[in-house]
């Protein structure tokens, strides 16, 4: 019984180093593979922090588009607005021409109105005369008949 155990230590000294070293020499060929795996891993992290790197910068550019978009849509807006302000203006404009013209009518006919009124008043006054005219020849008339009456009574009375 001892001496088959004494061999079996025997054994297991023997085997002990030589497992040892073929643990050590499988870690040995592992370790490239290990390597790999890390550079390839390291590597695919880096891509994927510029892709991430990429997609942020395609967000800033993105942003900014749309702030130059709500700008030039303000823009259009106050272009809008000025040009609203133009044609309530050239309106404004449009109602003070009509309103001058229509001063200008009416001083129109106001002047009209009075040559009229001056023109009636020199028919009156024509009418005023021919009036005093006939007033005249009336009263001459008059005088005429009794001067003739009174000379025809002084010839016949005596």
């Amino acid at each position: 019984m001892s001496d088959a155990l004494v061999l079996d230590n025997e054994s297991k000294a023997e085997h002990g180093p030589r497992s040892l070293q073929k643990r050590v020499q499988h870690c040995v060929s592992l370790c490239p593979l290990s390597l790999s795996l890390s550079v390839s891993l390291s590597l695919s992290l880096s891509l994927s922090l510029s892709l991430s790197l990429s997609l942020c910068l395609s967000l800033c550019l993105s942003l900014c588009l749309s702030l130059s978009l709500s700008l030039s849509v303000s823009l259009s807006l106050s272009l809008c607005l000025s040009l609203s302000l133009s044609l309530s203006l050239s309106l404004s404009l449009s109602v003070s021409l009509s309103l001058s013209l229509s001063l200008c009518l009416s001083l129109s006919l106001s002047l009209s109105l009075s040559l009229s009124l001056s023109l009636s008043l020199s028919l009156s006054l024509s009418l005023s005369l021919s009036l005093s005219v006939s007033l005249s020849l009336s009263l001459s008339l008059c005088l005429s008949l009794s001067l003739s009456s009174s000379s025809f009574e002084f010839y016949f009375c005596k």
